[in-house]
């Protein structure tokens, strides 16, 4: 009976150990040099613009087209999606807002600011 309890455990303890070592190496396959955020919001634009996404990369937010090739570099310490041509931006604590090209239309001065509209 001893021996059966004892070669129970370790059948268990065995089993236990081979799952931990392939879930360890499932997650080292993956790779990523860079830290990667996407709000899941797109916009069309008015105007025949592509779409816009969101993304943060290394912590400052930017835009991504839709094939995923950024559109507007990482910049912002916050942004908003667009609306009505205009996203809001945050940089160096204080609102203003860009365009499509990302230039800024609205100088970044605001305490708070709210989403653009005509």
């Amino acid at each position: 009976m001893k021996k059966m309890f004892f070669v129970a455990c370790l059948l268990l303890v065995f089993s236990t150990h081979g799952q931990n070592s392939k879930s360890q190496r499932k997650s080292t396959d993956v790779k990523q040099d860079i830290p990667l955020t996407t709000a899941a919001s797109q916009v069309k634009e008015k105007g025949g613009h592509d779409y816009l996404a969101l993304v943060k990369i290394a912590g400052s937010w930017g835009y991504i087209d839709m094939s995923g090739k950024i559109a507007i570099n990482p910049q912002f310490d916050n942004a908003k999606p667009f609306s009505d041509g205009l996203a809001r931006v945050k940089k160096m604590g204080d609102w203003g807002f860009i365009n499509p090209e990302g230039k800024i239309t609205i100088d970044c001065i605001y305490n708070e600011a709210a989403s653009f509209t005509k």
